[in-house]
């Protein structure tokens, strides 16, 4: 459905989706109906979804200065029970693009598009932990079963398919037949799964840039932290820490309306595979930089606490050395009291 407005009418039609011909038309028609020229400027916001950014550049080709926004940001009635369609969702962001355009900036949360080579450097990490996440549900699935038979397993071993004739039952007799073809069929997967992992790894190793090195070199930084960082964050031309601190989704979100006040945790509004990654790789930093700036001040204000407020704590310094390392990769400062590992 597209939407079009002159700032005083209003225009809804429907299109079948990627009809590129019905979507020029309807622009072309559109223009014709508010009398305006040929040459008008025409602006386009969408929401960010499936679709990726394939919608907004298209738009682009066309001469239309698209938007992408992001949907959570999107004002809506606070009615429990309120009305929406996708005419009204139509209508509701072309007033919003209107007081963008107009210098209302915060009516909308305009995404940062990347390029087309950058977005598509991203694929390698993310197939990477889509069969990840399949090799552990696999393995997960065989421990299911191998328990349905009285086999209690914590860690499969390496080549557990290879041992499968010789697991036995609860009462030491062979696994069952049906059992046993299920758990071959399975094995098969799973050997796929690592094969074409083992293929991606080595892709992201032959395609590693200057900056995921730089960071690795880093004690405490692997390169799964590494080259997450490079390819899903650092892309981004950051001017300051509050940027990046937002970017990440890792600032505060504080309530304070008459009597109330309190803190609502942080905004998780960002990137969540950066968040992910921070808070993992800031578990080793504490760990391994003893006498980084970042460690000082975990240790200083919730180091020596209960666990809940080590675990609260170690966002805030995923915070500090997220904006470290971003500083370390753009402008080469060190973050303070760091070491360099000694490969």
């Amino acid at each position: 459905m597209l939407g079009f407005s002159d700032g005083s009418r209003d225009r809804v039609v429907t299109v079948k989706a990627w009809d590129q011909m019905a979507v020029g038309t309807a622009i072309a028609a559109a223009a014709r109906k508010f009398g305006l020229p040929r040459d008008v400027r025409v602006l386009a916001v969408q929401e960010a979804g499936r679709d990726a950014f394939s919608v907004h550049r298209y738009f682009e080709s066309l001469g239309v200065e698209s938007v992408v926004v992001d949907p959570a940001s999107i004002e809506v009635p606070r009615r429990a029970r309120r009305a929406k369609t996708d005419r009204l969702d139509a209508g509701r962001l072309l007033r919003l693009l209107m007081r963008w355009a107009g210098g209302e900036k915060q009516a909308l949360t305009v995404l940062h598009v990347p390029s087309p080579e950058v977005e598509d450097r991203r694929r390698l990490l993310r197939e990477r932990d889509t069969l990840v996440a399949a090799r552990t549900r696999e393995t997960n699935r065989a421990k299911s079963l191998l328990a349905t038979v009285g086999l209690k397993v914590s860690k499969l071993p390496a080549k557990w398919p290879e041992l499968l004739p010789a697991f036995r039952t609860w009462d030491n007799a062979p696994l069952p037949r049906n059992l046993l073809r299920e758990l071959e069929r399975l094995a098969a997967r799973w050997r796929l799964l690592n094969e074409q992992l083992a293929a991606v790894n080595a892709e992201l190793k032959a395609t590693r840039s200057s900056v995921a090195q730089r960071l690795e070199g880093l004690k405490g930084i692997g390169p799964v932290a590494a080259e997450t960082l490079d390819r899903e964050f650092l892309w981004r031309d950051f001017h300051n820490r509050r940027e990046v601190g937002g970017a990440s989704g890792m600032t505060g979100t504080p309530f304070n309306s008459g009597d109330s006040q309190r803190d609502q945790g942080i905004s998780k509004a960002g990137n969540a595979r950066i968040r992910h990654v921070m808070i993992e790789a800031t578990w080793l930093w504490v760990r391994y930089q003893p006498d980084s700036e970042v460690t000082l001040w975990w240790r200083k204000y919730c180091g020596g606490g209960p666990g809940h407020l080590r675990r609260k704590g170690i966002v805030g310094a995923a915070r500090r050395l997220l904006i470290a390392l971003w500083r370390y990769a753009a402008f080469g400062e060190l973050p303070a009291g760091a070491r360099l590992s000694a490969a």
